[in-house]
C-alpha cells in the first residue's frame, strides 16, 4: 500500500488536471463562432483608400478628391469642386532666396566687353507637392531671369575684371599680347601699342606678342608660332635667328610659359626672333 504522503501527491495531479482541461473546455470557441468573430472583424477594420488617389507619404494627389472630402493644409489647398490644389507658397515653408540662382557672363561687341547678370527677380514659389516644401530653390521656384548689365570696358585692350566670379564687375586691362589696332598688341597697362608693327615689319602675317632686347644686345620679336613648326622654322621663315621658345596655351597663345628648345616642335609655342631690321 502506499503511504499517506504519496497518496496526497497523486490526489494533487489528479486535481490540476481536471483544472486544466476544464481551462481549456472554458475558453474553446466553437468553429462556426470563430468563422463569425473574424468576419465581423474583418468588416469593422479600417478601409484603405485607393492609392491612385494618394501622393508621398499618405497625402492626396493633386488634382483628386479624397474620401471624406478635401481638407486644407501645408501646401495643399481645395477648389470649389473639392479638388486638392498647390498653392503657388505657404508661409510655413523655409524661406528661400531666388537671387542665389543669379549668374554673371560676358560677352562682346566688336572691341567692347560687357558684363552681363541674369537677375531673378521676385517671391519663391516654396510649394512643391500636397503637404511638400520645397527643400532648396531652383529654377522653377522663380521666376524666369532678366538680363541687366553690369559694367563694360572702354577700349580695345580692356576688359571687364571680377565679372563670372560674382564679384564687383569693373573695367580693367586685358591680358598683355593680345592683338589690338592695326597690327598692334595690348599692354600690360591695358593700352594698345601699335607701333610695334613698324618695328617687327619683318614678321607680318605672323601674330606679334612682343618686342626687346636682349641680354646679348639682340632686338627681338616674340611671335606666335605656327603650329607643327619649331621655332627655328617660324623664325628663318622671316628672316630671323630662334633666340628663345616658350610653351603658351590655346586661349592665351601669346603668354609666355615655361621655356623650352628653339628645335622642339609642338602646338602653342611662342618664339622669340632675332629682328632682322
Amino acid at each position: 500500500m502506499l503511504g499517506v504522503p504519496m497518496q496526497r501527491v497523486f490526489t494533487r495531479i489528479a486535481v490540476c488536471a481536471a483544472a486544466l482541461l476544464g481551462c481549456a473546455e472554458a475558453y474553446d470557441l466553437p468553429e462556426a463562432r470563430g468563422d463569425d468573430a473574424a468576419a465581423a472583424g474583418a468588416e469593422a477594420g479600417p478601409r484603405f483608400l485607393d492609392a491612385a488617389l494618394m501622393g508621398a507619404g499618405g497625402v492626396p494627389a493633386e488634382g483628386t478628391v479624397p474620401p471624406g472630402g478635401c481638407v486644407p493644409g501645408l501646401c495643399l489647398t481645395c477648389d470649389a469642386e473639392g479638388r486638392v490644389v498647390v498653392p503657388p507658397d505657404d508661409p510655413t515653408c523655409p524661406p528661400l532666396d531666388c537671387r542665389l540662382l543669379d549668374t554673371y557672363s560676358l560677352r562682346t561687341e566688336g572691341e567692347t566687353t560687357i558684363c552681363e547678370r541674369s537677375v531673378h527677380l521676385g517671391e519663391a514659389r516654396r510649394c512643391a507637392a500636397p503637404g511638400r516644401c520645397r527643400a532648396a530653390v531652383e529654377a522653377a521656384a522663380c521666376d524666369p531671369p532678366r538680363t541687366l548689365e553690369s559694367a563694360r570696358s572702354s577700349g580695345p585692350c580692356q576688359t571687364v575684371v571680377a565679372c563670372e566670379t560674382g564679384g564687383m564687375p569693373a573695367p580693367g586691362p586685358a591680358g598683355a599680347g593680345q592683338p589690338c589696332g592695326e597690327g598692334g598688341i595690348c599692354r600690360a597697362d591695358g593700352t594698345c601699342d601699335e607701333a610695334v608693327s613698324e618695328t617687327c615689319a619683318a614678321f607680318a602675317g605672323a601674330q606679334v606678342c612682343d618686342e626687346g632686347v636682349g641680354v646679348m644686345g639682340d632686338r627681338y620679336c616674340d611671335i606666335v608660332a605656327v603650329d607643327g613648326m619649331n621655332c627655328i622654322d617660324n623664325c628663318v621663315r622671316s628672316g630671323g635667328l630662334c633666340l628663345g621658345a616658350f610653351e603658351t596655351t590655346p586661349d592665351a597663345p601669346c603668354a609666355e610659359g615655361m621655356p623650352t628648345g628653339c628645335v622642339t616642335a609642338r602646338p602653342n609655342l611662342r618664339c622669340r626672333c632675332r629682328n632682322p631690321n
